[in-house]
Order: structure tokens, then sequence, then C-alpha cells
């Protein structure tokens, strides 16, 4: 019985997950498209936050986002990602192709590099602060992880956290 209850809980969490993925994707590539123009989300140096990464740190990040990127449109069958007016000189997709081939750590990885007033904006959408926003992604990529590779979600994971005699005041209420 507990198999069946964590089998379960697994794919009731992945789709919730997958909800939360889809609005933050959507709302992470219309600020940067906005922002930045349909191919500004290639340089990083534009929207990364400078005070927490060096120059050289950028740089790799955004060589290793470029190489996966380019590895994930190899993959893809869908016309979209031919069509000239959707690629840059170098080939590389529009914010709003490109955004839909990051898997969820690549999300929460560009998110983690956004400056704070993007950041802020985004949070802003779901009622938080950037820090309890950037908190809750990854917490949820962590248990993506568990359970899209068949982990024991129910007995082997303990959540310790801050907040939680908040949690606990919500959950009874």
């Amino acid at each position: 019985m507990r198999y069946y209850q964590d089998k379960n809980l697994r794919l009731h969490l992945l789709h919730a997950i997958e909800k939360i993925e889809v609005s933050v994707k959507t709302e992470l590539s219309h600020k940067l498209g906005l922002k930045y123009g349909p191919f500004g989300y290639l340089l990083f140096y534009q929207w990364v936050h400078r005070e927490k990464y060096s120059s050289f740190e950028v740089e790799e990040k955004q060589y290793k986002f470029k190489v996966s990127l380019l590895k994930s449109m190899k993959r893809q069958n869908s016309p979209e990602f031919s069509r000239k007016e959707n690629l840059n000189k170098d080939g590389f997709p529009t914010i709003w192709l490109g955004i839909d081939l990051l898997t969820f750590g690549e999300l929460v990885i560009i998110l983690d590099l956004l400056n704070s007033s993007l950041l802020s904006d985004i949070a802003a959408k779901y009622n938080t602060t950037s820090e309890e926003f950037l908190s809750w992604m990854k917490c949820l990529s962590f248990i993506r992880n568990i359970c899209a590779h068949n982990g024991n979600l129910i007995m082997d994971v303990i959540f310790i956290s801050k907040n939680i005699e908040r949690w606990k005041t919500n959950i009874s209420n």
C-alpha cells in the first residue's frame, strides 16, 4: 500500500510541478524578451546578477548554456526551429522558443543567475520575495528529480525549513 501511495504522490507532484514550470518559463521569457528583445537572453552580461558572479563565471555559464541549447535544438522536430525568422545568425532560437528547451534544473540555474530586479519582478508574480521564490524553485527541482527517477519520496525525504513553524500554522488552519 505504501508503494502505491508513494507512486501516486510522485505522479501528482510531477503534474503540479509541470504546471509551475510552464508558468515560470512563460514569465521568465516574457520578462527577458520584453526587456532585452528576442535574442538578448543569449547575452548573459545584460541580465546576470553582476555582484554575485565574476565576469569569468558569467562567460563560462553562458558558454555551457549555449552548448546545451544547441544540443537540445538538434533533438527537436518542430519546424519552428528551422524557420530563419526564429533564429539569429548563429542559429540560436528566440527566447520564446529557447526557454521551452530548458530542463527544470536549467531553469532554476537561470533564475539563480538573474539580477535582483528581474528576479524580484518574477517573484512578485507569485506573491513572494526573490529569496523565498528561488528557495522554492530549488526545492521543487529536488523533489522533481526524486519523482522523475522513482525515488522513495515518502520514506527517504525529510524537509528542514527555517519556516517550519509558519508551515505548521498554515497547515493546521
